[in-house]
């Protein structure tokens, strides 16, 4: 299964840092391909922990330049399209694991919704979003990484 991964590219908390490292790993150990923005934070520590498991992520970069993503990128896609790009981050998963994250973040969960995509919102506390108010069946909710684990096996049949 392809796995779209968005969140904050500036994230610093060392808890969600670290989760979203050994959610990569444990998504390349499960033999998941693991597409995310390319960029650091959130998306620099799940390659980081799928890149140590030998796993493959690929990297959707908003640049038209090679090598610009994170270090730990399998293969890098150049676009071109700047924040644009979320969208094909975002169609080219078969569900959406959403850490926490700012308007690109935002952006990535609508147009989640907008392709009807299964999305697990990783510690929705910690979003300024009130997910009680959105209209969307396919949201479910983790705290930590076997709820995200859990959620994902659900879908695995995809």
């Amino acid at each position: 299964m392809q796995i779209a991964v968005i969140g904050s590219a500036i994230e610093d908390d060392p808890g969600i840092l670290s989760m979203a490292h050994d959610l990569g790993a444990a998504l390349a150990q499960k033999g998941h391909i693991i597409i995310c923005g390319g960029g650091g934070g959130i998306m620099e520590a799940v390659s980081h922990g799928a890149c140590e498991a030998d796993g493959t992520v690929v990297g959707v970069l908003p640049s038209n330049e090679r090598h610009t993503g994170n270090r730990f990128l399998t293969a890098e896609v150049v676009t071109g399209l700047h924040e644009m790009r979320n969208a094909v981050v975002v169609a080219s998963g078969d569900i959406v694991l959403a850490f926490p994250g700012a308007f690109g973040t935002l952006s990535e969960l609508a147009f989640a919704m907008k392709y009807d995509k299964p999305i697990v919102v990783v510690q929705p506390e910690h979003f300024f979003l009130d997910f009680t108010l959105i209209p969307y069946t396919r949201l479910t909710f983790a705290w930590n990484l076997r709820d995200i684990i859990n959620s994902i096996e659900e879908y695995d049949d995809l």
